[in-house]
């Protein structure tokens, strides 16, 4: 999904809850994802109310929360409204 809809402007990006950045790399390094990650338990329980993980969350273009704990398999639903595409 990444590749299909980043021409489009959609941008990933992870929030580990991890607080030591090396084992972040560490995993990046064995499980390369495109996009950045963010170590920051406290801002995402705080901003986000995200008290456990995996959770996907889609933050539309004016930078407002548009979905929580969204399905994998309905990301592209997701997406295509919010990209007003068919």
């Amino acid at each position: 999904l990444h590749q299909a809809y980043d021409a489009a402007g959609v941008t990933f990006v992870g929030v580990s809850f991890d607080e030591d950045a090396a084992a972040i790399e560490a995993f990046r390094q064995t499980e390369p994802v495109p996009w950045r990650v963010f170590l920051g338990r406290e801002l995402a329980e705080t901003k986000f109310a995200v008290s456990r993980i995996p959770c996907l969350m889609v933050i539309d273009r004016a930078g407002k929360l548009a979905a929580v704990d969204v399905p994998p398999r309905e990301l592209k639903a997701v997406f295509h409204r919010l990209l007003d595409w068919p």
